[in-house]
This record gives structure tokens, sequence and C-alpha cells, in this order.
């Protein structure tokens, strides 16, 4: 019964491109909670939004961000207000200045950003940075913050395909 007012204010989302990979495969099905006018996402969620650029697109990324923070991307890493965050939701691959190694998952946030976001903005990012893929990076990187009126809501539940079936975590991250 405590799924009924979720499933009340979700709406569907299809999964479009690898931005989201490991964590989303393309053409997978998520249902999406509205956000109430009051409240927006939290740190660690993963949102849909409509892209301010591209008049009907809608993406799906993490948000890293939130009104207040100062967001620096550098080598390799995200920093919020001058700490690294923690993101346990990404492969666990060394950072090239911890081992030596350059592993091409490390160089994606090779384009260096630094934002303070305002009230109302959000910094969001796709799980998959691996900088191979043409016309990356697709997230804040490029556009800068999201709007909170443009975010349709966060990602909770993914119903397709079966064998994905199930709650998403929803436990916030923190910063190290």
């Amino acid at each position: 019964m405590t799924w009924l007012p979720r499933l009340a204010t979700s709406v569907p989302f299809v999964v479009r491109g690898d931005s989201m990979l490991p964590n989303f495969d393309t053409d997978q099905y998520v249902l999406v909670r509205r956000l109430g006018r009051d409240r927006g996402p939290n740190r660690g969620d993963v949102v849909v939004f409509r892209h301010h650029l591209r008049p009907g697109m809608t993406l799906l990324k993490r948000v890293v961000g939130l009104p207040g923070d100062r967001v620096q991307v550098r080598s390799g890493r995200v920093y919020v207000d001058g700490r690294v965050l923690d993101e346990p939701y990404l492969p666990s691959v060394p950072h090239p200045s911890d081992s030596g190694g350059t592993p091409d998952t490390t160089k994606p946030l090779d384009r260096e950003v630094e934002w303070v976001l305002h009230e109302g903005q959000y910094f969001v990012l796709g799980d998959n940075r691996n900088p191979s893929h043409p016309g990356r990076p697709d997230d804040s990187r490029r556009f800068g913050p999201v709007e909170v009126t443009a975010i349709v809501g966060a990602a909770w539940f993914r119903y397709w395909p079966p064998g994905a079936w199930g709650l998403l975590p929803s436990s916030p991250p923190g910063t190290a």
C-alpha cells in the first residue's frame, strides 16, 4: 500500500543512449516520481529533466550538485565545495593520480568546469563518463545547471526488462 501514492505521482520514462551505463541500459523503463513544488531532488538522485536548449527532449542524469554548492570538475574528479565527491554508483576504477594507471573511464572529466549553483539550480552528470562517444558530454559540463522547473522527477523504480525489475537505490552519496 505504501507504493500507491508513489505510483499516483509517477510517469514512465524510457532510457535512451549509453550516458548512464553501467547503471542504466538503453531501452530500460523506469518510473519517475514527480517532485513537489517545495522539494527538489537530493544529491545522488537520478532525475529526468527537459533539456532547455532542445525543446521536446528529456534526459536522464544523476544530480551531483545542489543549490548553494560550488561544483568543480577537474583532473577527472568531481569536487563539491572543495571536497572530492564520493560516487559509489560509479565503477570502481583507480584514478591515474592514485595508481599511475590511465584507464579510459578516468579521462572523460578532463574538461574542467566550475559552477556556483544558485537557488533552484542543480548540476547533473551521466554515470558513463567515457569520452570515446562523439558529442559527449551532454550534461551540465556542456549546458550548465538544470533549473528545478525543468526537472520532471526522480527515478525510483525500474520495470523493464524483467531481469532488472526493482526499486532503485535511494541513499544519496556524500562527500569524502
